[in-house]
């Protein structure tokens, strides 16, 4: 079971309407998806300085 599952559970157990916990799962979906792409983009930096370059991408000058 998801954390996302685990807490609509909880809301359905506070007896939270269906739709209203629809639209948190979406916002909570969301919100992991962002932190997953920021936590790839930062591995993907760190990556990127342990090899000494930007491999293909412009310098900022």
């Amino acid at each position: 079971m998801t954390e996302i599952e685990k807490i609509s559970e909880e809301l359905a157990e506070y007896g939270v309407p269906d739709e209203l916990i629809g639209k948190i799962e979406d916002l909570l979906a969301t919100l992991y998806g962002e932190k997953r792409k920021l936590e790839i983009e930062k591995s993907w930096i760190f990556l990127q300085s342990q090899w000494g370059g930007n491999h293909g991408h412009q310098k900022n000058i």
